[in-house]
């Protein structure tokens, strides 16, 4: 069964060492992690309707201590478990994550324009 958020680390891994030509694993996880963040301001904008500076203060500084803990203890396992991927399959999972990435970023900009 696939993770999606360990999947989406692999891919914004993948993503960003193609163009840094390796990168800095913080690099990939600071980018999982905005990805994560823009998408949990979405929802939380959605539910309750406005940002309450300190419950997205706490939960921003709560996923970014999730993503450095999580994807550093977990990093190899991650990038062993996704490296044998068909060409097929790896194809259909770059599509994923584009359209995933996108409709983040969309979702955020119709959600906060006025």
């Amino acid at each position: 069964m696939i993770n999606p958020i360990d999947y989406l680390y692999y891919k914004v891994y993948k993503g960003i060492s193609y163009l840094n030509g390796g990168g800095y694993p913080i690099t990939q996880v600071g980018a999982t992690g905005l990805i994560l963040i823009a998408n949990y301001m979405t929802i939380s904008y959605l539910i309750l309707g406005r940002f309450p500076d300190y419950f997205m203060g706490i939960s921003g500084l709560f996923l970014i201590a999730f993503c450095i803990i999580y994807f550093s203890v977990r990093e190899k396992k991650i990038l062993a478990k996704y490296e044998q991927e068909s060409e097929k399959s790896q194809k259909i999972g770059n599509w994923i994550v584009i359209c995933y990435i996108i409709f983040t970023c969309l979702s955020f900009y119709f959600v906060l324009a006025p």
